[in-house]
C-alpha cells in the first residue's frame, strides 16, 4: 500500500496518540483530583480498582468515539472550513471564564 509523506499508519497514529495523551499533565491531575476529591479514602481498594478500570474504559472508549467521529471525510471538511470560528468561540468562552475567575473573591 502506498502512503503519502507524513501520512501515518494506523499504528503510528495510536502510538502518538496514546503517549500524548499518557503524558498529558492535565488529564493526569484530573484523574488525581477526581480520585481524591470524590472516592472516600477508606472505599475498599477493589472498588477504588473498580473505578480505575471503569474510567480507563470510559475514557478509552470516548476518544476512539472522537477518532472515528473527526477521521470523516465531512467533518474534517467542516472543520478545515470553519475551524476558525469554533477556535475564536472557544477562545472567547476560555477568556470569560478566566475573566469572571479573575474577578470572584473567595469565601
Amino acid at each position: 500500500m502506498h502512503r503519502e509523506a507524513g501520512e501515518r499508519t494506523p499504528r503510528g497514529a495510536f502510538t502518538a496518540g496514546f503517549v500524548t495523551n499518557g503524558l498529558n499533565p492535565k488529564a493526569t491531575l484530573f484523574f488525581l483530583s477526581l480520585f481524591t476529591v470524590v472516592i472516600n479514602p477508606h472505599t475498599p481498594l477493589a472498588i477504588q480498582a473498580g473505578y480505575g478500570v471503569y474510567l480507563a474504559v470510559a475514557t478509552a472508549l470516548w476518544f476512539c468515539l472522537v477518532a472515528m467521529l473527526f477521521s470523516q471525510q465531512r467533518v474534517r471538511a467542516g472543520f478545515a472550513r470553519m475551524g476558525h470560528w469554533f477556535d475564536r468561540t472557544m477562545g472567547a468562552v476560555l477568556i470569560a471564564i478566566g475573566v469572571k475567575l479573575a474577578f470572584t473573591s473567595a469565601k
